[in-house]
C-alpha cells in the first residue's frame, strides 16, 4: 500500500509543534510494524528560494531512504496559515499548486491513500484533485480548524473563542499580532531573508479581505470536503462536535484519538508524595489562546491562605518581558513558596523529572484546542488535569465535573482548585473514569483498517 502524507511542516521540521511530533512517532512505528507500507511525504508553504516559479523537489529526512520526502518550493499559499491574510484570496484562486501536485501524484504512480494532516500551505484546488484520482482514498485528520477558519483556531481578533460562522467577524482578524510577537513565534524558521514574509507582511499589513471572501472561503471548502473526502478523522469528541457544527457531513466524521509514544508509559495515578502543598503545573506555549495569560491572572487572584498551600511550576518558552511578569507573580512574599518559572526545558529526561513532582496539571485553554499533546504527556505521567470546558483535554478525565471549569472564569477556576485542595482524594478518583490513551500500534492498526476500506466516488465539483 502506498500512502502520501501531507503536512505543511517537513518531517523533521521544528515549527509544526504537536502535529510534527505525532507524525514522527507515527512514521517511526509504521516503518517497524508495517514494512510493506510505502510512505511518501509532502510539505508546502515553508520553503522558498530565488526562483519565481513553484516546483516540487526531493528533500532529505531523518528516516533516510525509508521515506520518500518531497516539498513544494515557493508555494503561493504561506504556512502556517494563521500568519498571512493574503492566503484567503490566493487559497481560493490559485491553480499552480493544483497542477504541480496533481502532476506529482500522477508521475509517481498514483497512491492508494492521500492523507492530509492539515490543509495549510496548499490551495482549495489541491483538495479537488480527488476528482482526478477517484480511486484514491482522500482523508483529513482534523488537528486544527483551518478548513473553516483561515485563522486556524477559531480565535477571534486575538481575544476570544468564536464559532467561525459569522464572516463579518473574520474581517481584520489577522492584524492582532505585533511585529515582536510574530518574530518571536517564528524566529526559528530557516526561511531566507528574500522570502522572509511570515511576520514582515502579516504583522504590518491590514487584512484586505471582506466578509464575502471569508464566506466564500468557508462555503467552498466545506463543499469540497463534503464532496471529495472519504473520511475526516477527529482527534477528540469535541473536535468532532465543532466540525459537525461547522457543516462537515456527519457520516464522514470519525472519532480517532491519536496514538502516542507516551501511551505506553501510562501509569494511572500513583501520587507524588506531596503531603503539604499541592503541586500544580502549567506546561505549554505562552500564548493567550492557550490560557497562559489567564493562568497568570488566576494565580495572582488566588486568596493568600490558598496560595500558602500551593507550589506552582510554570514551564513555557517566552520573551523576556513575559518571563519577568510570571516570575514576579510567583515570587510575591508569603505566596507560592519555592514556586518556579522555567523558560522551557532541555530534553525529555528533564521534563520527566519536572512532571514527577506534580500533583495536578492545568490546561486553561480559551479556544477549542483539539487535544493538546502536553495534556497527554502529563496525563500519561499520572497527573490529573484541571481543564477548561473548551477543547478535547477534558475528555482524558472522562469529562469529570470536579476537574472542569468554565473557560476564562477565574472565580470558577479558583473554586474548582479549592475543592481539589480540600478533597485530595479526588486526585486518585480522577483516573477511575479516565480514558486509556492509544498506543501508536493501536492507532496504526485503526489507520490501516481505514486505509484498506472502500473509497467514495466524488461528485462533480468543477
Amino acid at each position: 500500500m502506498r500512502v502520501l502524507f501531507y503536512n505543511w511542516d517537513p518531517i523533521d521540521g521544528p515549527a509544526g509543534g504537536g502535529v510534527t511530533g505525532y507524525l514522527k512517532e507515527l512514521f517511526r512505528s509504521a516503518l517497524t510494524s508495517y514494512p510493506k507500507l510505502e510512505i511518501w511525504f509532502l510539505n508546502s508553504g515553508r520553503s522558498y528560494d530565488e526562483k519565481d516559479e513553484s516546483y516540487i523537489r526531493k528533500r532529505k529526512n531523518i528516516f533516510g531512504k525509508r521515506i520518500h520526502a518531497y516539498e513544494v518550493v515557493n508555494s503561493p499559499v504561506l504556512a502556517p496559515g494563521r500568519q498571512s491574510p493574503v492566503n484567503v484570496s490566493v487559497y481560493l484562486e490559485d491553480r499552480v499548486l493544483e497542477n504541480i501536485i496533481g502532476d506529482f501524484i500522477e508521475e509517481n504512480g498514483v497512491f492508494d491513500v492521500v492523507h492530509f494532516h492539515n490543509t495549510e500551505g496548499i490551495s482549495l484546488g489541491v483538495l479537488k484533485l480527488k476528482e482526478k484520482f477517484p480511486k484514491t482514498k482522500w482523508l483529513l485528520t482534523l488537528h486544527n480548524y483551518y478548513p473553516f477558519c483561515p485563522q486556524v483556531n477559531l480565535w477571534s481578533h486575538g481575544e476570544r473563542n468564536c464559532a467561525g460562522d459569522d464572516p463579518s467577524d473574520c474581517v481584520g482578524c489577522f492584524v492582532t499580532e505585533n511585529m515582536d510577537l510574530a518574530r518571536f513565534r517564528f524566529a526559528h524558521l530557516d526561511i531566507p531573508e528574500l522570502k522572509n514574509i511570515f511576520y514582515n507582511y502579516s504583522a504590518t499589513h491590514p487584512d484586505k479581505a471582506e466578509a464575502k471572501h471569508y464566506e466564500q472561503y468557508r462555503k467552498e471548502t466545506l463543499f469540497v470536503m463534503n464532496s471529495c473526502f472519504d473520511e475526516v478523522l477527529c482527534v477528540s469528541k469535541r473536535t468532532k462536535e465543532v466540525a459537525e457544527r461547522a457543516g462537515i457531513r456527519k457520516n464522514i466524521l470519525r472519532l480517532s484519538y491519536a496514538g502516542s509514544a507516551v501511551a505506553g508509559r501510562q501509569r494511572g495515578y500513583k501520587g507524588n508524595g506531596n503531603t503539604e502543598a499541592l503541586h500544580i503545573i502549567y506546561l505549554g506555549y505562552a500564548f493567550k489562546e492557550k490560557g497562559f495569560d489567564f493562568f497568570l491572572r488566576a494565580v495572582d487572584s488566588i486568596p493568600k491562605k490558598m496560595a500558602e498551600k500551593l507550589f506552582v511550576t510554570v514551564v513555557a518558552r517566552a520573551n523576556e518581558e513575559t518571563c519577568r511578569r510570571a516570575e514576579e507573580i510567583l515570587n510575591i512574599p508569603g505566596r507560592y513558596e519555592g514556586s518556579i518559572y522555567l523558560n522551557g526545558y532541555e530534553d525529555e529526561d528533564e521534563l520527566e523529572k519536572i512532571l514527577s513532582a506534580q500533583d495536578l496539571g492545568i490546561i486553561p485553554v480559551l479556544w477549542e484546542d483539539n487535544l493538546p499533546r502536553v495534556a497527554m504527556e502529563q496525563f500519561a505521567a499520572g497527573i490529573p488535569l484541571l481543564t477548561s470546558d473548551l477543547g478535547g483535554a477534558k475528555e482524558l478525565g472522562g469529562d469529570n465535573p470536579d476537574f472542569v471549569f468554565r473557560a476564562g472564569d477565574i472565580e470558577d477556576f479558583i473554586e474548582k482548585l479549592r475543592n481539589i485542595m480540600e478533597h485530595r482524594e479526588l486526585l486518585g478518583k480522577y483516573f477511575e473514569q479516565a480514558i486509556k490513551l492509544k498506543t501508536m500500534d493501536e492507532h496504526l492498526k485503526e489507520l490501516m483498517e481505514i486505509y484498506e476500506g472502500e473509497t467514495i466516488m466524488p461528485i462533480e465539483i468543477s
